[in-house]
């Protein structure tokens, strides 16, 4: 079930969420500095631009699943249709589930 949200892909991923999720660096853009957490400045690596296509490149392997996740009908559909033993109703939901993953396949 859609719930009016786009996902977009990822084109750009900042500096420091690139040394947080790369490199493990834990820090901040202070006035203009890239700082560590007691303050030290952080000399960016050379390799950061491909670092950064790397963890872009990741994320969006991942997005299927958030796609997916606004898709899916909701949970309490498929219970309800085993409180009630509902096979037809089981079966569309199952249905529109595969029809959700086929939409948004693995990567």
């Amino acid at each position: 079930m859609a719930k009016n949200r786009i996902i977009e892909d990822y084109t750009y991923i900042d500096d420091v969420t690139v040394l947080n999720k790369k490199y493990g660096i834990r820090g901040s853009l202070i006035d203009g500095i890239f700082r560590d957490l007691e303050g030290n400045v952080i000399t960016m690596p050379s390799d950061i631009e491909e670092k950064r296509q790397e963890l872009i490149q990741e994320l969006n392997n991942m997005l299927y699943q958030r796609r997916r996740a606004l898709e899916y009908p909701p949970i309490t559909d498929y219970l309800d249709a085993v409180v009630k033993g509902d096979q037809a109703q089981i079966d569309d939901y199952v249905a529109k589930c595969l029809a959700v993953k086929a939409k948004y396949p693995k990567p």
